[in-house]
């Protein structure tokens, strides 16, 4: 796993609520979601299903990738729980 790759996940809620990010550490990244945050919290009220969108691809490929995904997802009708802009790729890095 290069740093210039990342790869874009979902946490599919059942109550027809989704988180979109990218992350270049999928692992860690799914760690960090189940003790705090919005899918914490979302988690205590609906059951959810993680999903890797895709492989490790180029950092600029996910940020337009994880934007797509979260479009998607508004059009088939799942609410996103998503409050920052997509496109932030850690390290208070914006592209």
């Amino acid at each position: 796993m290069e740093t210039d790759k990342r790869c874009i996940y979902a946490f599919e809620f059942d109550d027809n609520y989704v988180y979109i990010g990218l992350t270049k550490n999928i692992k860690n990244r799914n760690r960090n979601h189940k003790y705090s945050g919005q899918i914490y919290e979302h988690s205590k009220k609906s059951k959810y299903n993680y999903i890797k969108l895709t492989d490790y691809i180029d950092v600029e490929d996910a940020i337009i990738k994880e934007g797509e995904y979260v479009e998607k997802y508004k059009e088939n009708g799942w609410n996103i729980l998503n409050i920052a802009k997509t496109g932030s790729i850690g390290g208070n890095v914006v592209k």
